[in-house]
């Protein structure tokens, strides 16, 4: 496969210009140990590590059961794509679609070249433009075809050709003009139970297998579809997933409601901003994530024996806010108040004994008049440890 050939102008990422505090919290022996860190700036680029502990620079090839579990580097990332194939392992090829035909998928990527995709490995087929964050948006149980007037024709995806698609309803195949079609939807994605290192791509591109070194510094991926070769300017960020480690984004939330809304249910997005383009704290891009407005919680029933839950907090955008994370009643962890510009904020959470959770959102206590409306909180690299 041809390595990727696109450059990228390398900017210098700042997480805070003014000085930070990162507070790391652990459980020892029952208590609560705080540690604060004082510095002038976090330097670029930032990276997250199994104890919370938010990290400078790191050049080292990464491994799927690594202590830095996540890591962002300057390069910049599209947020639209043009099209491609969305995999069951959750991996994105960014190209045109060229076809589905006798159960295999054609992809001309601009990165790797003509893929062919078996229909076993593949969750989806990107026709049209879409979020590079989150490229299909659809119910996990839903197959067929998403139009890109958002209504869907549900049934199995068939076929498609330069002019139609096709989707089988049970009764007949229905042929759909290529140019109403969004996306084709085959397959939920499966959670990762094997760990591997996934890497998000200048070219929009994610991919994720074993990582080694190649010539001239760049790195060298082991993928299910073959072994490419990505110079390092094109590598915008990776992460780590697996059963041993994963994104609280990945599990669906049990129910997500505002204090000021009635009926107080509300939708929730995840892995993408409010707008559905990438989370962002300053210039930091996370790749997996969720954004709460204050006044929100979003509570989730936790399969299996996790022990922590780890991620980064800040304010994005508007006023003030406070994060908790919350069993029930009692408060696990609380961030503090927390202000748009600030640093970000790393969260250490022990979840020994805990099989549900909520993530809350509010407005500081505070008598002073906000201007700037309700903060919005990005929770970047959520991950649940084992």
């Amino acid at each position: 496969m041809p390595a990727i050939r696109l450059i990228s102008m390398c900017l210098c990422l700042v997480l805070a210009t003014a000085g930070w505090t990162a507070e790391k919290v652990t459980a020892e022996k029952g208590a609560a140990v705080k540690s604060s860190v004082e510095n002038d700036s976090v330097p670029s680029p930032l990276s997250l590590s199994s104890t919370g502990a938010l990290l400078t620079s790191s050049n080292d090839l990464p491994t799927a059961s690594g202590e830095r579990l996540a890591q962002a580097f300057a390069v910049e990332v599209p947020s639209q794509i043009s099209g491609g194939a969305l995999l069951v392992d959750g991996d994105i090829l960014v190209g045109n679609a060229i076809s589905l035909q006798a159960g295999v998928a054609s992809i001309a990527s601009g990165a790797f070249g003509l893929i062919q995709v078996p229909a076993a490995e593949l969750a989806g087929v990107l026709v049209a433009p879409t979020s590079a964050a989150s490229p299909v948006r659809s119910p996990k149980a839903f197959t067929g075809a998403i139009l890109v007037s958002g209504e869907r024709v549900a049934g199995q995806p068939t076929f498609l050709n330069p002019t139609h698609a096709g989707v089988d309803n049970g009764k007949r195949v229905v042929q759909i003009p290529r140019e109403r079609v969004a996306a084709l939807v085959l397959q939920p994605v499966r959670p990762m139970t094997k760990p591997v290192v996934r890497l998000g791509l200048a070219t929009g591109d994610r991919i994720s297998g074993s990582v080694t070194a190649a010539a001239d510094g760049a790195w060298s991926l082991q993928h299910a579809l073959g072994t490419w070769t990505i110079p390092r300017y094109q590598i915008g960020s990776w992460w780590t997933e697996g059963a041993e480690r994963t994104a609280l984004s990945a599990l669906q939330p049990l129910a997500t409601y505002r204090d000021d809304l009635d009926p107080p249910l509300v939708p929730m997005r995840l892995d993408q901003d409010s707008e559905g383009t990438w989370l962002r704290l300053g210039t930091t891009r996370f790749d997996r994530g969720m954004m709460l407005r204050a006044g929100t919680t979003a509570a989730f029933t936790i399969e299996g024996s996790w022990k922590s839950l780890v991620a980064v907090m800040g304010v994005a955008h508007g006023g003030p806010a406070v994060v908790r994370v919350m069993q029930g009643q009692k408060t696990l962890w609380d961030s503090g108040p927390l202000t748009a510009g600030a640093a970000a904020r790393p969260c250490v959470v022990s979840l020994q004994g805990v099989t549900s959770l909520s993530i809350s959102v509010v407005a500081p206590d505070t008598n002073l008049p906000d201007k700037t409306g309700p903060g919005y909180v990005v929770i970047g690299w959520p991950y649940l440890l084992k």
